[in-house]
């Protein structure tokens, strides 16, 4: 059985949400990785990235350095809640 918080229809969200944010502010996998190094001297290759991102599977703390290195200001839990009605 599938745990409540970890679902499939929330690690699409986890997903739609970094792929949409990153196509707004113009970031590829490529700046991901080279963003978290600098920033935080966290190693992370392109391609684990997108492993991750796809799946959905990423710790909160990977999440939120992710949202700083592409430049989100701000995420809307109205935006959060039309990605979830799409995904379920």
């Amino acid at each position: 059985m599938e745990s409540l918080v970890n679902t499939h229809e929330w690690r699409a969200v986890v997903k739609r949400l970094l792929k949409s944010e990153m196509e707004a502010h113009g970031v590829k996998y490529r700046g991901l990785s080279e963003g978290l190094k600098e920033r935080f001297g966290i190693i992370q290759t392109e391609e684990n990235l997108r492993q991750k991102i796809a799946k959905g599977t990423l710790g909160t703390q990977l999440f939120l350095q992710l949202i700083l290195v592409i430049g989100v200001d701000s995420i809307k839990a109205s935006q959060i809640k039309m990605i979830y009605d799409n995904v379920k």
